[in-house]
């Protein structure tokens, strides 16, 4: 049996975690923008720019999983990176909430 390339909800997830760390970046540099921002508020962002960092390079590695010499055999898959907390995250929400 031949393994699969990166299951699509692998993608799917780090895509989300992507779009997500992003999403709470660059509100934050709104208000960095606006003169707004605290010192936690420009802390957080610095946090995760490194956790988004960590999750691209996820996403790469999962796209090249197949070109490994030894894929089909014994692949090597990436380790998945945290997940961020993200307090002010609106996925965190109950859908009857939204």
């Amino acid at each position: 049996m031949r393994p699969s390339p990166a299951a699509p909800s692998q993608q799917r997830l780090a895509a989300a975690q992507i779009a997500r760390i992003q999403e709470r970046i660059d509100t934050i540099g709104f208000g960095i923008d606006i003169g707004e921002a605290t010192e936690e508020d420009e802390a957080e962002q610095a946090a995760l720019l490194v956790n988004l960092k960590a999750w691209k390079t996820y996403k790469f590695a999962l796209g090249k999983v197949t070109v490994q010499p030894t894929w089909y055999a014994a692949p090597v898959w990436p380790v998945e990176p945290v997940v961020p907390v993200i307090v002010a995250d609106p996925q965190s929400l109950g859908a009857d909430l939204i």
